[in-house]
Formats: C-alpha cells, structure tokens, sequence
C-alpha cells in the first residue's frame, strides 16, 4: 500500500465513528442515488462508499433482483456500513475494501457506477474516472456529486476566521476541489462520457443548536485536522470564542447553513 493511500485510509478510519452523524454527507449521497440514473435490477459499483449511505439508497431502486457493490479502503467505514445494511435487512449489497483509482474489477462489469462526496479528496480525479469508465457497461452511467465553494456558509468562513487567532501557523481558507459546475462537466467530458450533465441543488440544513454547529463543522474532514492540532487549552478557548461568534445566527430553527452540490452525470457511449 503507498504512503498516500495510507493517509487517506487513516484519515477516513478516524472520522468512522463519527460519520454517521454528519449531516452533510447524508443528504448528498441519497439524493445521488435517486438521480444517478439507476434501475430496477441494476448493478451498481459505490465507489469510496463511506459508511454506506448512497449504497443502500442505490439497493432500494435495483430492488432485490439488483445488485449493488461498495468499496472503500476505510475497513471501519466498512464496518460500520455492514452492521447497517444487517439490521435494515438488506441483502442485495456486497461491501469490499478497495481503491477508488485502481478498481478490481473486469471491464464493463456494471450498469452504474457512483461516488458520493468523494471524488474532490482522490489524489487524480482524472485517473479515477477513466477507471471507473473502464468498468462501466456501454450505456451505462456515471453519477458523483462535488460541493461548491459556498458550502457551510456562513459558519465556514466564522470558524476559519477565529481557528487562525489559535494555530501556530495559519493555514489558508479551505476551498473546494471541483467546486464549479464547469470543472465538473469538462471532467466529464475528457473522460469521454456523453450527454453530460451537472445539476447544482443548494441542500442547505439547519443544525440544531450551537454545539451541534460546533460537532459538525469542527467534525468535518479538513477542519478536523486543523482542531487536532491545537493543545487542549487552546482547543477550548478557540470553542468557547466560536460559540459566542455564532451566538447571532441562532433561530428557533436552529442554525442555517447552506450546503451547494453539484450532481454529476455522464453516459458510456455504446
């Protein structure tokens, strides 16, 4: 294994427990399984499937005469995905560790292939796709989707702002790669995809309170990094201040923020 798919493998094992409650992987990914093309007795390959969302989204459209396959190279993702599927009672869904840009699979093997929220953290998106073309039947569909660089505005741009008063060294704002509809649809099309499309929804959400703000955002893969290498001290005292910088977006709804996706998709010529 290289050192790279080794840091992305770590990366995603220490977020796995949390995951799940991560609101802003939840709506994406079920929302790419109803676009994406996807049929009654389908296969489908979920490429960096996480802990299974848009997985077990996809099984509920191919039905149980379809067959969906995830695979991740996080074995606790993995894990926690299989006890999910189990205690749905789902049986059409196969999870198996693998990488996203170099797939073990025979050429056009299936009818879809998809990748929620993903695709922006692989080393060669490029590469990826060309792979995960590889494996597609003709007529067969690619789906993935990428976040703008407005999502989690306007807590983002707050939590960034003060995190920069407490790092020893300041790390530049986060912005998204693959974040414009444009990029998107021209890596689409280099992949030699046809009838290519990008939809951008805004799937913006309300987090409940200021400390299920503070779980989210502080949670979230990048700034997670970032909160991790402050003292505990410090760590506090960058909460405490946060806290009282979001106090003005509280409602009785809680607290908004928007979530801009883009939904890629693009067929396999026959």
């Amino acid at each position: 294994m290289t050192e790279s798919r080794k840091r992305r493998q770590f990366n995603f094992d220490v977020v796995a427990d949390i995951y799940d409650s991560a609101k802003y992987i939840i709506g994406p990914a079920e929302r790419l399984a109803m676009i994406g093309n996807l049929k009654p007795d389908g296969k489908i390959l979920d490429v960096a499937c996480g802990t299974g969302w848009a997985t077990i989204g996809a099984s509920k459209i191919v039905g149980a005469s379809g067959e969906v396959i995830g695979i991740d190279l996080s074995l606790k993702m993995l894990e926690i995905a299989m006890k999910k599927t189990a205690s749905a009672g789902i049986s059409n869904i196969k999870y198996l560790e693998g990488n996203a840009e170099a797939l073990e699979f025979e050429e056009a093997s299936f009818d879809n292939v998809i990748c929620a929220s993903s695709i922006f953290l692989l080393s060669d998106a490029e590469n990826a796709l060309s792979e995960w073309y590889r494996v597609l039947k003709p007529g067969g569909t690619v789906a993935f989707n990428t976040f703008g660089q407005d999502a989690f505005h306007p807590v983002s741009e707050i939590f960034h702002d003060r995190m920069v008063q407490f790092e020893e060294e300041s790390t530049p704002r986060r912005r998204f790669s693959l974040a414009e509809p444009d990029q998107c649809k021209e890596l689409l099309d280099n992949a030699g995809l046809i009838n290519t499309k990008v939809i951008n929804e805004d799937l913006g959400i309300y987090l409940g309170d200021k400390e299920d703000c503070w779980k989210q955002i502080s949670n979230e893969l990048a700034y997670r990094q970032r909160v991790a290498s402050l003292s505990p001290t410090k760590l506090e005292a960058f909460k405490n201040e946060f806290l009282k910088d979001i106090d003005h977006l509280l409602t009785d709804q809680g607290i908004w923020v928007s979530l801009p996706v883009n939904f890629c998709i693009g067929e396999k010529p026959v």
